[in-house]
């Protein structure tokens, strides 16, 4: 229930940060939405009058551990380039002690504002948000960065144009990296409280363990997956009730929908993705989004002519009148099964895919010849030699690691996304027939969203930190303008860059 007077008792507040500027650059508007410990605001960036969300927390306000969950947030966001998970663009600390982060902007509603409830969603709008949401996480345990405050009012919907919807996953505030889980407990306030949300949080967050891993994400997917299915969170109730129902009890399935084919489907993915033992889950996001699919596919779930006719994902948002604002945004494909439910290839883009494929399959059969093949003399030696020393990241005895930066995100999204379909298609049909001399071809896709510091900030991240062969495609000039120059500086092969004669010319 909102209440009206607290709204105008707010409204005679002046907020202070409002037409703030931070660093010269990002111009605060509004403020769109509060958190426990930060406020979320709409602001322009002057250079482009791009709309971004700005997330600022004063520090004079909040505990010092408050502080250093921010910016682990903010620095697991700067490792992590996807579609589905939100953007970071810049962060930082101002003269006067105000922490922020900037990220994109994005208009739509959380996933607990779009489920019906006690009845849930249907089942090819859940999985199609599946796919997307375990896209994303997979995408973060690549990164050997886990989030472990998965729930749905984290997982963003958003408008797009015409009948597109997209995913956006949010708030990465208690995420933690691998690498450096024992630098302090992770898990709880300085007063023993658990972080993370009851009825989403795993048992062993719960129990505080020290060795949390990727499989504390998938106790989350599977409540979230409960919810989206039930209209209902797995487990209600007080705290303490909630949590000792965690620690104890298998999850219920009370809800009339799992006396359905569906249920059936659903109830064992469910119990296995939630089971109290770690060891008893699925092990991986891939092997718990495919259980959901391959299950779902058998039991023609996705194939039932109602199910097809069902309202698309964005409908679920124009019927709702509460449409909100909010913050949103390495590598990682999405699984093969599912790619024609969420994109349609445009044979135009399709083709020119494939003529890319072609001068890269070209290229690396040249390389792998000159590299491999016996040289008759020295000077063929020294040749060989040469090349080697250029080229030979990305290769391996059995794969061949590409780039690509497009746009999966903004304005020119669908060109990128339909690029991407057309050259993953064919990366696996060479794979399937042996690959290039017995390589797979594997390709780390980042998103630039059409946008030139985002493109070169991936050239950078895929020629200097995951080493790829080569770069293939992206969007337009815009991009091609840094990453171009910025290959040719490095002497990165650069197959298909989408622009002018006149910049390639240069």
């Amino acid at each position: 229930m909102i209440d009206n007077n607290f709204i105008s008792s707010q409204k005679l507040i002046p907020d202070p940060l409002l037409n703030l500027v931070l660093k010269s650059s990002y111009k605060i508007e509004e403020k769109i939405g509060q958190g426990a410990v930060g406020s979320i605001y709409r602001a322009t960036q002057l250079q482009t009058s791009y709309s971004v969300a700005v997330k600022i927390l004063r520090a004079s306000d909040i505990s010092v551990q408050a502080k250093a969950r921010f910016f682990r947030e903010a620095k697991a966001l700067s490792k992590l380039n996807h579609p589905n998970i939100i953007s970071l663009f810049d962060f930082g600390a101002t003269e006067t002690d105000i922490c922020f982060m900037v990220m994109e902007y994005v208009v739509g509603l959380t996933i607990d504002q779009i489920v019906p409830k006690d009845h849930g969603l249907p089942v090819k709008v859940i999985v199609e948000i599946m796919e997307k949401i375990c896209s994303g996480i997979e995408a973060a345990h690549r990164q050997k960065i886990i989030h472990r405050d998965l729930k749905p009012s984290n997982i963003f919907i958003t408008n797009t144009s015409g009948t597109n919807s997209d995913v956006k996953i949010l708030d990465f505030g208690i995420a933690k990296t691998l690498e450096n889980f024992n630098d302090e407990n992770p898990h709880s306030t300085k007063e023993g409280v658990v972080l993370g949300t009851p009825s989403y949080v795993s048992p062993e967050q719960i129990d505080q363990l020290k060795d949390i891993d990727g499989r504390a994400d998938i106790y989350a997917l599977g409540a979230i997956l409960y919810y989206m299915f039930t209209g209902s969170a797995p487990y209600t109730g007080k705290t303490s009730e909630v949590i000792n129902k965690q620690i104890r009890e298998p999850i219920s399935n009370k809800s009339d929908r799992f006396k359905t084919i569906e249920g059936q489907v659903f109830s064992p993915i469910l119990s296995k993705a939630m089971s109290i033992d770690r060891e008893d889950r699925y092990q991986t996001v891939t092997e718990f989004f495919n259980a959901l699919y391959q299950g779902c596919l058998q039991a023609k779930l996705l194939k039932d002519s109602k199910l097809e006719q069902q309202a698309p994902l964005t409908n679920f948002l124009s019927d709702t009148n509460n449409s909100s604002n909010i913050n949103a945004t390495t590598n990682n494909s999405k699984p093969d099964r599912i790619k024609n439910m969420s994109f349609t290839i445009r044979n135009k883009i399709f083709i020119v895919s494939i003529s890319l494929i072609g001068l890269l399959a070209v290229g690396i059969v040249g390389f792998i010849y000159l590299t491999t093949g016996n040289s008759s003399n020295t000077s063929d030696n020294k040749q060989q030699s040469n090349i080697t020393n250029i080229a030979q990241q990305g290769v391996t005895n059995t794969e061949i690691l590409m780039g690509m930066s497009a746009a999966f995100s903004g304005s020119a999204k669908e060109l990128g996304r339909q690029m991407k379909l057309g050259i993953d298609t064919y990366f696996n049909e060479v794979n399937d027939n042996g690959g290039i001399n017995g390589r797979k071809l594997n390709l780390v896709s980042l998103d630039d969203g059409y946008e030139p510091n985002r493109a070169l900030k991936s050239m950078k991240d895929l020629i200097e930190d995951r080493k790829v062969f080569g770069i293939i495609g992206n969007v337009g000039t815009p991009t091609a303008e840094v990453t171009v120059p910025y290959s040719v500086e490095k002497k990165a092969l650069f197959f298909g860059a989408f622009t002018g004669a006149s910049l390639l010319r240069k």
